[in-house]
């Protein structure tokens, strides 16, 4: 029996290293610069491994019906291959083993180690946030290739894991952990990551500490509306003379030259729209970015939105399953009192709509999640579980 217990636990500590190795892998590969192709590989590799895993029964007996939930998105992924080509065969790949191997680990076991995970998000956060500031041109995470912003994406992405461990053993995440996350984004001068880190956090103390002493009531809302105006107001006035601190910590946000970015996004999401309703081809099979307009071409057709990139490279249907299976995992996270998680995995869909990261990137882990989570309560149901 003491040997069992001994093999299981050394099985569960390899498919957890594994999960880790490819967290790390998807947050430094493009560090690597030539070597991301090989990074990539990798990844489906260790993903891949877990896939295996997971389908021969290794850790738990998996409903083979929940799989069906990816024949649609990998099936139009690879339609979209043959007749329109905005996505790439190692995408489709790392679609499909990312989010089935590392979604259905993070679904299932309960052997998830939350100090682990934490020590790393913190290394991670630390490293991130190094490696931005020793960089010649602070714009750029890693040079050339991956924008600062994307420190909030990563370091989002790994609180996510972090907040799955703590939920598997009916723990609630330390707040140092989002107030890191905060001082991380804030540090990187994106501005929908210090938003979204600070909505999560303001969210994570209101339900903790606030909410439990208060009783709602619309009268109460009124209050704090009208508490909040006075005290926006008051600010402007009494702030006024401080608008050089603001300027320095939040740039990106009040100073007017950054106000081109926004300008061209919008532009950008007004040229795909066009386009994506100009024919059902392009509607129901997605398209490609890079001829849409010079905007698009010189941003090597990133669309700047995770939901444009999933429409563009998978289409219509797989883009609708994928963001109702979003919804849904909110609702039913909410619902079955794991608030944390539920706090978490809303801000990254919001983070998602001004930044590309899913669809072959690390953004995956959190569509195969709620992918298999919808699957898996609309199971329970039909079983009357």
């Amino acid at each position: 029996m003491r040997i069992k217990r001994i093999e299981i636990l050394s099985v569960s500590i390899f498919y957890e290293s594994a999960l880790y190795a490819i967290l790390l892998l998807l947050t430094f590969a493009r560090a690597l610069g030539d070597g991301f192709k090989y990074a990539q590989y990798a990844v489906i590799c260790f993903g891949g491994f877990l896939t295996v895993a997971f389908l021969t029964n290794s850790l738990k007996q998996i409903k083979v019906s929940s799989l069906l939930v990816f024949v649609p998105i990998i099936g139009f992924a690879l339609i979209n291959r043959l007749f329109v080509g905005s996505v790439s065969t190692t995408e489709i790949v790392t679609l499909g083993i990312v989010a089935f191997g590392i979604g259905h680990y993070l679904l299932y076991t309960n052997r998830l180690n939350a100090k682990i995970a934490m020590c790393l998000y913190v290394f991670t956060a630390f490293a991130l946030v190094l490696i931005n500031h020793s960089n010649s041109d602070s714009y750029y995470l890693y040079e050339g290739l991956v924008s600062r912003n994307y420190i909030s994406i990563y370091l989002g992405m790994w609180l996510f894991v972090v907040t799955i461990a703590y939920s598997k053993q009916k723990k609630r995440t330390p707040l140092i952990a989002y107030i890191i996350y905060l001082i991380a984004s804030v540090l990187s001068v994106g501005r929908m990551g210090i938003l979204c880190s600070g909505l999560l956090l303001f969210l994570l103390i209101f339900d903790r500490y606030v909410r439990p002493s208060i009783h709602i009531t619309k009268g109460f809302i009124l209050r704090c509306v009208i508490f909040g105006l006075i005290v926006v107001t008051v600010s402007v006035f009494v702030f006024k003379e401080c608008y050089w601190l603001i300027e320095q910590l939040f740039s990106r946000f009040v100073d007017p030259d950054n106000a081109g970015s926004n300008i061209e996004r919008h532009k950008m999401l007004i040229q795909y729209f066009d386009v994506m309703f100009s024919g059902i081809k392009p509607f129901v099979l997605g398209l490609q970015t890079n001829s849409i307009s010079l905007e698009f071409l010189q941003h090597d057709g990133n669309p700047h939105n995770s939901y444009l990139t999933i429409h563009s490279r998978t289409g219509i249907v797989s883009l609708s399953l994928i963001l109702f299976s979003m919804m849904y995992t909110i609702w039913g996270l909410f619902k079955n009192g794991r608030k944390d998680l539920a706090f978490v995995s809303l801000t990254i869909i919001i983070r998602g709509l001004t930044d590309q990261f899913m669809i072959g990137d690390i953004g995956d882990i959190l569509i195969g999640f709620c992918l298999l989570y919808f699957a898996d309560q609309s199971l329970r149901l039909n079983n009357h579980e």
